[in-house]
């Protein structure tokens, strides 16, 4: 059953002499759940694995709602990627009128990759000969180098004195320079 659905249970009421029974109206109402997130039939879960696991391979036991163990697979030589979605048939919810048939069960996969810093030089080579090549891209003699740092999208436009609007140049401390039109 959907949330908020109302099932009818026609002449269910209380019953007394002379007066036809009324109707029972039941509404469903949903509660949000630690793990999974229903729609529909269907429910959807997130699970981490490891890099290792995203690359050779995963299983784990999931502890479904009616508390029953399932081991979970992927296929032997699968790799999951950062956000992939795999999905358990006939193991959604129970389907509305038909409820020996379900909806199904997703997975969506996050992958915790190791701490930087964390492999030494040796295990960096030894992932170099099992893994396809980098690719080596054409560098020009005038290129200059930078190294990347940790960072988030939040903290785009954030930082003082660059990609400000026009308008705040005052309040910063100065005008800033124009084009001139010719």
């Amino acid at each position: 059953y959907a949330a908020c659905q109302k099932i009818t249970l026609s002449g269910e009421a209380d019953e007394s002499p002379g007066v036809l029974p009324g109707d029972v109206v039941v509404v469903i109402q949903q509660r949000e759940h630690e793990k999974f997130l229903r729609k529909g039939d269907d429910l959807l879960m997130s699970h981490t694995i490891t890099l290792v696991e995203a690359l050779t391979g995963t299983e784990f036991v999931l502890t479904h709602l009616d508390d029953r163990k399932i081991l979970v697979k992927t296929a032997a030589g699968e790799i999951v990627r950062p956000g992939d979605v795999k999905a358990l048939d006939e193991e959604g919810m129970p389907m509305h009128k038909n409820p020996f048939l379900k909806g199904r069960l997703f997975v969506k996969f996050d992958i915790e990759f190791p701490k930087s810093g964390s492999l030494d030089a040796a295990s960096m080579q030894k992932l170099t000969q099992v893994l396809p090549a980098r690719p080596m891209p054409s560098i020009p003699s005038d290129a200059e180098e930078h190294f990347l740092t940790a960072s988030s999208i939040d903290q785009m436009g954030q930082r003082g004195g660059h990609g400000h609007d026009d308008d705040d140049d005052e309040e910063h401390g100065g005008r800033r320079a124009r084009c001139a039109h010719q």
